[in-house]
């Protein structure tokens, strides 16, 4: 069975000179992981493995992202391995992805304009 990301993701996301490609997707990526519990607990490694890069690049992006206000980090010290990082969505950006999702929600009809 073939696995799918998708995600509701502002056109303002893609147009964002200042990320790069990869935290684009990476960004689409987390906001799919984060549908069911509201955050994700993906490991770098595990994004090394699906994007092909080191976890230094995965690290910067993940932190350019919550820099730029997409993201929010929780650390527990206490937890282990993967379990230690929770990763957010900012509330901000949580807020535009949910004006999306009821715009999409209202129908065909109330989309279109005669």
């Amino acid at each position: 069975m073939k696995e799918y990301i998708y995600a509701f993701i502002p056109k303002s996301v893609l147009t964002d000179n200042r990320l790069t490609s990869l935290e684009k997707l990476l960004l689409i990526h987390i906001v799919s992981l984060c549908k069911n519990k509201d955050y994700c607990w993906a490991t770098n490694g595990g994004f090394c493995d699906i994007y092909k890069v080191s976890r230094q690049t995965i690290s910067k992006s993940i932190n350019n992202l919550t820099k730029l206000g997409y993201l929010r980090n929780d650390y527990d010290k206490f937890k282990v391995n993967g379990e230690k990082r929770k990763i957010f969505l900012s509330d901000t950006f949580k807020l535009e992805i949910k004006s999306i999702k009821d715009y999409f929600n209202t129908g065909i009809q109330n989309n279109f304009t005669r």
